[in-house]
């Protein structure tokens, strides 16, 4: 039994992976259950990767003033075991 997938793909990516598989000998049909294949089997890991920026100098600045706040302990929210005492210190807290 075969099942179909359908899905959205941007149409300069879906053309140049055609033409890959085609200089390869093969139909991106092919490709892509080979890919699916080896996901399935560990093969292939899919993961989310990060852009590589870098970040801005004034976001560095807050980063490593907020690390050197918390090495301090300073600007630190207390810590509870349990949502009665939470409540009771957001009481006696409240502006």
């Amino acid at each position: 039994m075969h099942s179909q997938i359908v899905f959205k793909i941007d149409k300069q990516l879906k053309n140049s992976a055609m033409a890959k598989a085609r200089a390869q000998g093969v139909s991106i049909s092919t490709v892509l259950k080979e890919a699916t294949r080896s996901f399935v089997e560990g093969k292939i890991r899919v993961g989310i990767v990060t852009s590589e920026e870098t970040p801005t100098t004034s976001t560095t600045k807050t980063w490593d003033n907020a690390k050197r706040d918390a090495q301090k302990g300073r600007h630190l929210s207390a810590t509870f075991s349990d949502a009665k005492s939470t409540i009771a210190y957001l009481k006696e807290h409240a502006r």
